[in-house]
């Protein structure tokens, strides 16, 4: 995981294979084999990346991660974008819901959770894909929302993560990212090129090192 999160996806097949291979020893549904599918999509090997992200929410899809992967990959291929609303929209369900639980128990997680902000964001660029224009900005309003608010209720994670690591702040750094880069590719597609490069530039300032920071680079030196 730590590799696929740092931009090195074919590595980090290599090691979700070796995990896959060891069967009940390893959580498969909720980290293993989406990671997998998340890898092969890093890879652009879209086919394998379908075949296992869909092998992997047939076993069960706790966090809405599968679906929104697989909404991102139909968006990359530009295929099926009113499927890709679909998933989006069961994401951000899942999302409440689990926010919901958690605050329940501990209010000390308020704030510090990104309440499916990337899930938000893929609706966005699903929505303006087809052409839903409004709607779409009211997603990345929704999404950034989110953000601001996970911010405010961790102001110091960018300053005391560590750019490579499992903890908290590293997940909210990496959400951060996830949301701001899912945004600037909703952009274009409502005319709104120009504000796409200042949310690529947040995702690569949220996590630099990560693979949304390093995705959103590569989309700025393109121009």
């Amino acid at each position: 995981m730590q590799l696929a999160r740092t931009g090195w996806p074919s590595e980090a097949e290599r090691f979700y294979r070796k995990a896959l291979a060891r069967g009940s020893k390893v959580p498969l549904a909720e980290q293993v084999a989406p990671g997998l599918g998340d890898a092969l999509m890093d890879e652009g090997r879209y086919p394998e990346s379908r075949e296992s992200l869909d092998s992997a929410l047939a076993m069960g899809d706790p966090t809405g991660s599968c679906q929104s992967s697989i909404g991102q990959l139909l968006l990359l291929e530009g295929a099926e974008p009113q499927k890709a609303l679909d998933l989006a929209d069961k994401a951000i369900q899942i999302a409440a819901h689990d926010v919901e639980v958690r605050y329940r128990y501990d209010r000390r997680e308020r704030g510090q959770n990104l309440g499916g902000s990337g899930a938000w964001a893929l609706k966005a660029w699903a929505l303006a894909q087809v052409g839903r224009r409004a709607e779409a900005r009211q997603a990345i309003d929704a999404a950034l929302k989110l953000v601001d608010a996970a911010q405010a209720g961790s102001p110091n994670y960018y300053k005391t993560a560590p750019a490579i690591g499992p903890d908290l702040r590293t997940v909210l750094r990496m959400g951060v990212a996830e949301t701001q880069w899912r945004t600037g590719m909703a952009l274009p597609a409502i005319d709104e090129r120009g504000y796409a490069r200042t949310h690529f530039a947040a995702a690569r300032d949220a996590d630099p090192k990560g693979k949304y920071g390093i995705l959103s680079q590569q989309r700025l030196k393109q121009g």
